[in-house]
């Protein structure tokens, strides 16, 4: 695989057509957990893809391909439910039939809790942050982070246990709603 990143990487078009076809199906079905709907996981896994092509010789070919196109769909995904969102805040506004309606408070929690969770991120020791942010925001493997920092799977795998407990108790500490909403959304 790493050969046919490397391909990819030097613009052959051919390499990123072979890996479309190889990852397009997985794609898919995360797609589909997402969305719950067959077209709007299709144009995601499309999007993913098109974003990939376009960032091409930015990718890393020791990284694992499926858990980039994973993180960069579950990015997306965020992305257009906080758009939905505030497209319809903007709607609601435009009607002002009602106050502005439930979405605007679910927009709201979701911004408070990725804020909340990047705040708890800030106060952990700086190997565990470090873990964690590969993990969840690079999309390495524990695998890959082991390799990288030079230290054991089973470390990796501790701090990233601590790490989730210490953001879960953290937001449950401020506030219950959002913790439900970071366990929605992270697990």
């Amino acid at each position: 695989m790493q050969t046919l990143l490397e391909e990819i990487g030097a613009d052959n078009a051919a390499a990123f057509q072979e890996l479309y076809f190889r990852e397009r199906n997985r794609l898919m079905q995360f797609s589909l957990k997402l969305f719950k709907n067959q077209s709007e996981a299709e144009e995601l896994t499309q999007v993913v893809f098109v974003e990939l092509w376009e960032n091409r010789q930015k990718i890393d070919p020791t990284k694992s391909i499926s858990s980039c196109l994973f993180v960069m769909a579950k990015h997306r995904f965020l992305d257009g439910l906080k758009k939905k969102s505030s497209q319809q805040c903007y709607f609601d506004y435009l009607d002002r039939e009602e106050p502005i309606a439930d979405t605007t408070t679910q927009h709201i929690n979701l911004v408070e809790c990725l804020d909340m969770v990047n705040k708890a991120v800030e106060t952990l020791p700086p190997q565990a942050k470090l873990v964690y942010t590969m993990s969840r925001e690079k999309g390495f493997t524990h695998q890959e982070i082991s390799d990288q920092l030079d230290i054991s799977q089973h470390t990796v795998s501790n701090h990233m246990k601590k790490s989730l407990s210490h953001i879960k108790m953290h937001l449950k500490s401020l506030s219950p709603e959002l913790f439900v909403l970071f366990v929605f959304l992270f697990f």
